[in-house]
């Protein structure tokens, strides 16, 4: 049986719309930060209910996915 990781991404589709929360299923990987599992899910951007939605965005400098230094500002 296969483990999966739930993620749940406060989202907008504008900077003036409200926002709200989507709720993504991804598989369960060893070692796996935040970058990598939001990488994940911009890879395949379906959400839990299996819609396809526009894929995450978000900002960082190193794109190493070592340090988590940008973990601290998610």
């Amino acid at each position: 049986m296969a483990e999966y990781i739930e993620l749940h991404v406060k989202r907008q589709k504008t900077p003036d719309s409200p926002p709200y929360w989507e709720h993504f299923q991804i598989p369960h990987k060893p070692n796996l930060n935040v970058i990598s599992a939001l990488m994940e899910v911009q890879r395949n951007p379906v959400n839990k209910s299996g819609e396809r939605v526009a894929p995450v965005t978000w900002d960082q400098n190193c794109l190493e996915e070592v340090c988590g230094s940008c973990t601290m500002i998610v």
